[in-house]
């Protein structure tokens, strides 16, 4: 009687041991799955005015979306929009939109992603407000993705 318990205990401890192994087997499958996907990309204006990411939308499509957000004060006009990879414009969009603080502007949906962690992403912002015209370039860096889910 003694005996059957002990090998009943054994026996459970077996079960939750294997349970977590296989628990931890598909949490580093995932990471390591995730980690190999294209990276997101985000980058900031020097005074921080502007942000600009292109990141995966997670759709069955597989659409990518790049969006600007104005942080600074009053109203902007923007004029145009180039996103360039490593020297070779990728888009381009002339625009006259106009954004307050905090607003979104998409300026590309795409199904291309930029794979390569060391490729050089610029985005040249031609824009205006009460006082003139400016012009920003903002370098995208790229943003590792450790948990990346099924597009479902």
């Amino acid at each position: 009687m003694i005996k059957e318990k002990i090998g009943d205990n054994h026996m459970m401890n077996k079960k939750i041991i294997y349970s977590i192994a296989i628990l931890i087997m598909c949490l580093v499958s995932w990471v390591i799955y995730s980690l190999n996907q294209p990276p997101e990309w985000e980058g900031y204006s020097k005074n921080k005015d502007w942000k600009t990411t292109f990141k995966d939308e997670r759709s069955l499509k597989g659409f990518w979306n790049g969006n600007l957000v104005w942080n600074g004060k009053g109203t902007v006009t923007i004029s145009n929009v180039i996103l360039t990879k490593n020297g070779t414009e990728v888009h381009s969009v002339d625009s006259k939109v106009e954004l307050e603080n905090g607003q979104n502007y998409n300026y590309l949906t795409t199904t291309e992603k930029i794979e390569n962690k060391k490729d050089e992403i610029l985005l040249m912002i031609n824009w205006t407000d009460q006082n003139g015209s400016y012009e920003e370039i903002i370098r995208l860096e790229p943003k590792l993705r450790y948990f990346v889910g099924p597009a479902f």
